[in-house]
């Protein structure tokens, strides 16, 4: 049973599934620094007022642009 864990662990593969909690605890990370870094860079542009409802409707505005171009880009490709 050793040797078979010890055989997981020397592929390269495998590896990536084993690290994957840090790779995801980073990304959550960076994020994170990201929003807040934009959230500190608004409220010193507007004096310490934050306009949640408005934050929340400009990420979401972001995300579906980039989905929707994402998508049209892969579709005009598909059809060349």
């Amino acid at each position: 049973m050793s040797m078979i864990l010890f055989q997981i662990h020397e592929s390269w593969s495998i590896l990536t599934v084993l690290n994957s909690t840090i790779s995801v605890d980073t990304f959550f990370m960076l994020s994170g620094l990201l929003v807040a870094y934009n959230v500190l860079k608004v409220l010193d542009k507007q004096k310490g007022r934050l306009n949640i409802p408005m934050f929340y409707v400009h990420r979401y505005l972001r995300y579906v642009h980039r989905s929707v171009g994402r998508a049209s880009r892969e579709s005009l490709s598909f059809i060349s």
